[in-house]
């Protein structure tokens, strides 16, 4: 998601983070973009505990760096809270939301339309060690790679659109059929400006992996 924000084929990048003690951590130009998305402070009962910017920092910080979240440095907020946010976030789909939020901004920022008409499905076989997620590994026998294979849908400028992780034994056409249809739901929820995920019109393949 950071690096959605940060630029790209999405828009220039921002001014230096001097201020910032660690470069994941949003601008205020940047939080002023993903805080609508997030839930509003409750109006009775205990208020936070923290601010929920600091907490955004916090899951950006792991998402870049892959620490665990144990490991985050204490001038953030505790790791349970940060990773009790990052599981309520996920499920709400508030990730979801604002990622397509910020591909319709970017796309329009560059003369776009907001919605893609046309999209680039590939695949890639990725070795593994078995941590993780159970269940998630195969063979690819045309690759010779035992893991995992990453299925991705980019817009014609490489926006990325959708992404699927399956085991290695998945065919393309099995995995990219699957991330087709998700890209034909409905997004969970409604964007903040009301919009949900708009179709995908055609879509390209490439035959190399």
């Amino acid at each position: 998601m950071s690096d959605v924000l940060r630029g790209g084929p999405c828009g220039p990048l921002p001014p230096a983070r001097s201020s910032q003690p660690y470069a994941t951590c949003l601008t205020d130009a940047e939080w002023a973009l993903v805080e609508p998305f997030l839930p509003s402070p409750a109006r009775t009962g205990r208020p936070r505990s923290w601010p929920m910017r600091r907490v955004v920092d916090a899951i950006l910080y792991v998402l870049r760096t892959g620490c665990a979240w144990a490991h985050l440095p204490r001038d953030f907020p505790p790791p349970g809270t940060v990773h009790r946010w990052f599981l309520r976030l996920s499920r709400r789909g508030t990730f979801e939301r604002l990622a397509h939020a910020l591909i319709m901004a970017g796309r329009e920022r560059v003369g776009r339309e907001a919605s893609p008409t046309a999209a680039v499905l590939d695949a890639q076989s990725v070795r593994s060690g078995g941590v993780g997620v159970k269940g998630v590994r195969g063979y690819d026998g045309g690759k010779k790679v035992s893991g995992r294979r990453r299925h991705a849908l980019v817009d014609t400028d490489g926006r990325l659109l959708l992404a699927a992780v399956s085991p290695a034994c998945l065919h393309d056409s099995h995995g990219g059929a699957a991330l087709l249809a998700m890209s034909l739901l409905p997004s969970r929820g409604r964007t903040a400006e009301g919009r949900g995920r708009v179709p995908v019109g055609g879509v390209g393949t490439d035959r190399r992996t």
